[in-house]
């Protein structure tokens, strides 16, 4: 049996991916906000023999090295990313360091792996909506180890939109090209390509599909950051998770509140607050695989749902029974 078999069905899935994946994020390398955050926390591994938990491109564990950790074990179930790191540890005279595990890592499997004095777990197997990744399986059960990032506030919004803000957000979202200048390519009266421009202008491609997590890219950054400054935020509910509080496994697995019952579209904007100690705190209010604070969940006109709930140990999104994707 190999490990695959073994894995979580979100990793099955990822690995079963038709595109050849090379091992390496991009985005983690063009973060500086994720990373810093990091930085700060991973101090607390200065001679401690750790754990890394979902290791990527291995940053996290070289920047706990940088800290003085005495030593780190890497899970990356990736194999092609399970070499890099090997290689960097190679050419950064760091091997005797490291030790790579090319394996999914699960709470409920933590005895079979063998360690032996390990102070200290940490992780970045965090989603956009925090817990939407590996974040789930890999801490299915409560550990009575360590692990960093340790606890953080998740803060729930309204924010009501008018029906042209929805509009724009829909038609930027399926048609995001038609609202550049038309580049025609050849020799045409200008009077065309304005006339053309008026139409498309005027004609509406929304689909008022279900609610659903708003996809768009970073040319709509500016207009979704104008409709924060712009619309007041109502905050419905905060959400408080520590894994090291092995009660939170048992009262905290759910997240629920009520939605407003309006005829108007509105955007649920989740905001993530993640803490390295009581006075210091991340607020990732940013564009960053960290936040859903730019991939809010917007809810079309006349909907009327009537509320949102989030299994966060499921991996179970939904308003009313409609699952949220």
């Amino acid at each position: 049996m190999t490990f695959d078999q073994n894995y979580s069905s979100f990793l099955r899935v990822q690995n079963t991916a038709k595109f050849q994946y090379n091992g390496i994020s991009a985005g983690l390398f063009q973060d500086p906000i994720r990373n810093q955050f990091y930085d700060h926390i991973l101090k607390e591994c200065k001679g401690k023999r750790c754990i890394d938990v979902g290791s990527g491109s291995g940053m996290l564990a070289f920047i706990a090295l940088k800290h003085g950790a005495k030593h780190v074990t890497c899970f990356e179930q990736n194999p092609k990313s399970a070499s890099h790191i090997r290689n960097a540890a190679k050419r950064m005279k760091l091997s005797k360091k490291i030790t790579v595990i090319n394996d999914e890592f699960r709470a409920s499997k933590y005895n079979s792996y063998g360690l032996k004095n390990i102070d200290l777990i940490f992780h970045e197997v965090i989603g956009s909506y925090i817990w939407n990744e590996t974040m789930h399986s890999s801490f299915d059960v409560p550990l009575p180890i360590r692990i960093i990032p340790s606890y953080y506030d998740i803060r729930f919004s309204i924010l009501n939109l008018t029906q042209d803000q929805y509009n724009e957000l829909i038609n930027l979202e399926v048609s995001p090209t038609l609202s550049e200048p038309f580049n025609l390519g050849i020799d045409l009266p200008s009077e065309f390509s304005e006339y053309y421009q008026d139409v498309i202008k005027s004609t509406s491609y929304l689909y008022h599909s279900p609610a659903h997590i708003l996809d768009i890219q970073k040319h709509a950054f500016n207009l979704l950051k104008s409709f924060y400054d712009v619309n007041q935020m109502q905050l419905v509910g905060t959400h408080r998770f520590d894994i090291n509080d092995h009660e939170h496994y048992k009262t905290r697995r759910v997240i629920q509140f009520k939605l407003p019952q309006t005829d108007d579209p509105y955007l649920i904007v989740i905001r993530p607050f993640f803490y390295c100690s009581e006075d210091l705190v991340f607020d990732f209010k940013i564009m960053s695989a960290f936040t859903g604070y730019y991939r809010p969940i917007i809810v079309p006109p006349q909907s009327c749902h009537r509320a949102f709930r989030y299994r966060i140990f499921e991996n179970d999104m939904k308003i009313d029974k409609l699952w949220i994707k």
